[in-house]
């Protein structure tokens, strides 16, 4: 599935439902990132996967905060790799990683963590 937030809106988690809303800019972004991990961190945890990709500014960093101090897990796209690299950078020195990695070994993380078969307290 894929779900997308055009210029001028936001994706948020509400009650197990994933709503597109014309929102205020949240510092210098819309869509922001950081909204959509915010809600998802309140609204499942632990069980809340965040990754933050190739891109431009901070958009993320805040966000992956949140879902660490709900429990989940943090992943940011190595940024030696990233085209942008500012995203990745920007979550990496906010201290809140816990996985570094280029993006093929993101997808290969996630299919491990869905499974049940990575301890997420150590590297893949």
């Amino acid at each position: 599935m894929r779900i997308l937030a055009f210029a001028d809106n936001q994706l948020t988690v509400e009650r197990g439902v994933v709503r597109v809303l014309p929102s205020p800019k949240e510092g210098p972004y819309r869509p922001c990132i950081d909204t959509l991990f915010r809600s998802t961190a309140a609204e499942y945890g632990k069980r809340v996967v965040g990754v933050v990709l190739s891109g431009m500014l901070s958009d993320g960093t805040t966000g992956l905060v949140l879902i660490t101090e709900g429990g989940g897990v943090t992943v940011v796209h190595d940024p030696d790799e990233a085209k942008e690299s500012s995203m990745p950078e920007s979550a990496i020195i906010g201290d809140h990683v816990q996985f570094r990695l280029p993006v093929r070994e993101i997808t290969l993380l996630l299919v491990k963590l869905t499974a049940g078969t990575q301890d997420v307290t150590k590297g893949p």
